[in-house]
């Protein structure tokens, strides 16, 4: 079965269905992330007081070898099979069954690598644990094809729907277990991921009809393979981009055990500061991709949807950098109380999230409009930079720290340095370079972004006036509970418009009127979720 002809983006009504179908999906993945989100941060509210801090440092220190090979051998094959507007039944035999071989492959690459990487951490447990964190590769290669060809669909709300409940029974599963079993540590971890990929792969093999078949070994899939290689590539690189700083935490300092405390409490607070941009752009480019792949052919359509993205992200993630800037410290004071190095670690890597969200999105810009090529050439410039920007980072943080037998200077200067090249550096040019690749001016994406940035850094100073200064002296989570309405009712009142604009997109008409059959089936036309 071959899907049917290409959606004719250039006609008025099928341009409109397709933008009401981009705002239901938006709205659907968003409040689904929220709720992600927020599962997240109890969980892991819980955990940092049940599990030592050095438990998470070993867990970081083994997470590289488990995501590089996965992303190495994956060939970024669900990106292209979100991309291409037609995909027959044999192609997609064929793609699942590289998948799963891949899989295979990435979990032997990930035991290869605990064997070498263990010695030069100079930490044992880490040939064990990528023995059993190879598993998950194999298993997240079975659920991946049906993860696509729900995105492929657009129906965005069942996929979340089944992300949401795999994180909620890992949380739950680690919760159990290691109430029960404090001693097992980082082994709660690993049990967690098993018990999250397990349950999403059950979903979405039910919630997605279509079953592999045995494979055509001519069935031509090389235009996939060649798209999907070339943006793995590249998110092999914006990965290294995020994960050098924690390699060379690793590397450094791993072997001992203020070392692996300072790892574990740098990778959570990476993690931490992250939630936001995670929040917004996964929904964000869940809906992107596909949606500016079918209006490759119409340029208007293409570019007000791309346009409405990056507004999108520029009105939430904008105030939740200079936000958690501001309220950072005791934010983790709230969260994790005896991890006294945090709270200024956040502080440090918080306003990265105000560029970190546009370089996101901007991949899925590039990808849609088959510029694979240039956005593994911009990923590649970016970890370099990040590289040069982390080793400067570390060494003015260790020259200037001045405390002895505590890794706290470097990682401060790390995480400063991660910040400072993402936004002096990488973020302007890396969006001039990318709207001029895809047909777009980079003033008009910057005039949707300037007023909501302004009302960011208006808001940021009230918070910053009542927490350090009015509030003081009251407890962090009082100042916390003062402190946040009135920042987000400052934002409101400053940028009315933004906000209502935003309501606008994820609250307007989401009904979708039929196309006519003869240029589309029910298959490849967005659809909403029941």
């Amino acid at each position: 079965m071959t899907d049917p002809a290409p959606l004719p983006n250039h006609d008025e009504s099928s341009s409109d269905q397709l933008l009401v179908a981009v705002r239901g999906g938006t709205r659907k993945v968003i409040a689904a992330q929220i709720l992600s989100q927020l599962v997240s941060l109890a969980t892991l509210a819980i955990l940092y007081r049940l599990i030592d801090s050095d438990q998470f440092g070993l867990l970081s220190m083994v997470l590289p070898l488990v995501v590089l090979p996965r992303m190495c051998t994956s060939l970024g094959l669900s990106i292209a099979t979100v991309q291409r507007v037609t995909l027959s039944d044999a192609q997609r035999s064929s793609l699942f069954s590289v998948n799963l071989a891949l899989g295979i492959v990435a979990a032997l690459a990930t035991i290869g690598l605990g064997y070498l990487v263990a010695p030069i951490y100079q930490e044992p447990e880490l040939v064990k644990l990528s023995w059993w964190l190879a598993g998950t590769s194999v298993l997240a290669s079975l659920g991946l094809l049906h993860q696509a060809l729900l995105e492929r669909k657009m129906q965005l709300g069942r996929l979340v729907a089944g992300r949401l409940a795999g994180q909620s029974a890992g949380g739950l599963l680690a919760i159990g277990a290691v109430i029960f079993y404090p001693e097992w540590g980082v082994w709660v971890l690993i049990l967690q991921q098993y018990g999250e990929l397990a349950v999403i792969n059950m979903a979405v093999w039910w919630l997605e009809p279509w079953k592999p078949r045995w494979p055509q070994w001519r069935t031509p899939i090389r235009d996939l393979l060649n798209f999907g290689g070339l943006y793995s590539a590249s998110s092999v690189f914006f990965y290294l981009g995020q994960a050098l700083d924690k390699i060379l935490i690793a590397w450094l300092l791993g072997s001992e055990q203020k070392g692996k405390e300072g790892l574990g409490v740098y990778s959570q607070s990476f993690q931490l500061v992250m939630k936001p941009v995670q929040l917004i752009t996964v929904p964000i480019t869940s809906v992107m991709l596909p949606a500016l792949s079918r209006a490759q052919d119409d340029p208007a359509a293409y570019q007000k949807i791309a346009l409405n993205f990056y507004r999108m992200v520029g009105v939430t993630l904008l105030p939740a950098g200079v936000g958690l800037f501001v309220v950072g410290r005791d934010v983790m004071l709230v969260l994790a109380p005896e991890w006294h190095q945090a709270g200024w670690i956040v502080t440090a890597l918080a306003p990265a999230i105000m560029a970190q969200g546009f370089v996101n999105i901007t991949g899925s810009v590039l990808a849609s409009a088959g510029k694979t090529k240039w956005l593994f050439v911009a990923s590649l410039v970016i970890c370099l930079c990040l590289l040069q920007g982390y080793l400067m980072g570390y060494w003015l943080g260790e020259e200037f720290d001045g405390v002895e037998n505590t890794p706290r200077g470097a990682l401060l200067g790390m995480a400063a340095s991660y910040s400072l090249i993402m936004l002096v550096v990488v973020l302007v040019p890396y969006l001039f370079f990318s709207c001029a690749q895809v047909g777009m001016r980079l003033r008009d994406l910057l005039a949707q972004l300037w007023y909501p940035g302004l009302a960011s850094l208006i808001m940021g100073g009230v918070v910053w006036f009542l927490g350090d200064v009015l509030l003081v002296m009251l407890a962090p989570w009082m100042r916390l509970t003062l402190s946040i309405p009135a920042g987000v009712v400052v934002y409101w009142l400053v940028a009315q418009t933004d906000v209502k604009w935003l309501i606008g997109q994820l609250y307007g008409s989401t009904e979708i009127q039929p196309l006519d059959p003869a240029t589309s089936s029910p298959e490849d036309v967005p659809t909403a979720d029941p």
